[in-house]
């Protein structure tokens, strides 16, 4: 399914809405939000690790990368900052998108290693850190 219609079916909410007299702006932030992600070419699939304080979202991606690529500790919260890995011929392709999503640290992994898949690793949906979840909620 593409985005397209589904934008052009929420234009016309929006425009509904607003004829009515209802406030539109959530929904009008949504499809900018929606358009503006929507510019960013590439076949690549971005799967983002989300979950709980603990759960081993770090363990799980180190496990599929065979080395350490984001921290992990008995600690909580440990993840205070998402972590990409990325597949080294598609960084190229992808680093506008990872900066859009304010994503600093990137981590590579060799082209034949889930080669069109980047992985996000990011903080715990629970922390007991308020900035972690206002992080994954901004990503």
């Amino acid at each position: 399914m593409s985005v397209g219609p589904c934008l052009e079916a929420l234009d016309e909410a929006i425009a509904a809405g607003t004829a009515l007299g209802i406030d539109t702006a959530a929904a009008t932030a949504v499809r900018e939000t929606a358009r503006e992600r929507a510019r960013f070419a590439g076949d690549a699939y971005v799967l983002a690790l989300v979950g709980g304080t603990g759960v081993g979202k770090s363990t799980l991606l180190n496990a599929l990368a065979g080395a350490e690529v984001s921290p992990a500790s008995p600690r909580r919260p440990t993840t205070s900052e998402a972590v990409a890995w990325l597949p080294a011929d598609r960084r190229g392709e992808l680093a506008e998108l990872i900066a859009w999503l304010g994503i600093t640290q990137i981590r590579e992994h060799a082209p034949g290693q889930l080669p069109d898949v980047a992985v996000l690793d990011l903080p715990d949906i629970d922390s007991i850190a308020s900035e972690h979840r206002a992080k994954v909620d901004a990503l």
